[in-house]
């Protein structure tokens, strides 16, 4: 049923209640909805971190947030390590293997920071709601690190794209090889 879609798109610690559920900020006027269709990126890996970091800049010039979203917590971790460079204080990481603490922190940064953000999320916590995203961008989205292993069986390379177009936002879709 939808209301068991919709209970396993939410992180455990929005479902427990340990994170508040904050009321969404109005989506900013000023961005275009996208039609939908997803860009796709095919390069070599150190070929798609150099065009990772351009468009994180565009994305800031723009005033845009970007979601890069990677398949488990080590990508996120080593991904973050690679793109926050120079921009510490406007990198938000959200996965599994994050301290509750850290979490609300992180989770609160979402919620009050005026300036774009660049939110590295595992598929889980990808689902952010935040007034200015602007890109989703899936790294390894070949990897089945996107799908869940119990019921009920969502991909989160289909709910990703989709939650993106109802938000107004591009999708981008990046491996060495595409499925």
């Amino acid at each position: 049923t939808l209301n068991v879609v919709l209970y396993a798109l939410l992180p455990k610690e929005i479902r427990e209640g340990s994170i508040p559920l904050r009321a969404s900020i109005m989506r900013d006027e000023h961005l275009p909805a996208q039609n939908g269709k997803p860009r796709i990126i095919i390069a070599p890996m150190y070929e798609r971190y150099q065009e990772y970091e351009r468009m994180v800049r565009e994305s800031f010039a723009a005033k845009r947030s970007m979601v890069f979203v990677a398949p488990t917590i080590e990508y996120a971790t080593q991904f973050e390590t690679l793109l926050k460079k120079g921009i510490e204080k406007y990198t938000v990481t959200l996965h599994g293997g994050q301290t509750q603490k850290i979490l609300e922190k992180n989770f609160e940064t979402l919620a009050t920071e005026e300036h774009p953000l660049l939110i590295i999320a595992t598929p889980h916590y990808a689902l952010v709601e935040r007034h200015d995203i602007g890109t989703f961008l899936l790294e390894h989205e070949r990897s089945n690190g996107y799908t869940q292993k119990s019921r009920p069986y969502l991909d989160y390379r289909f709910v990703i794209p989709l939650f993106a177009r109802l938000s107004g936002a591009y999708t981008i879709l990046a491996d060495t090889v595409p499925r």
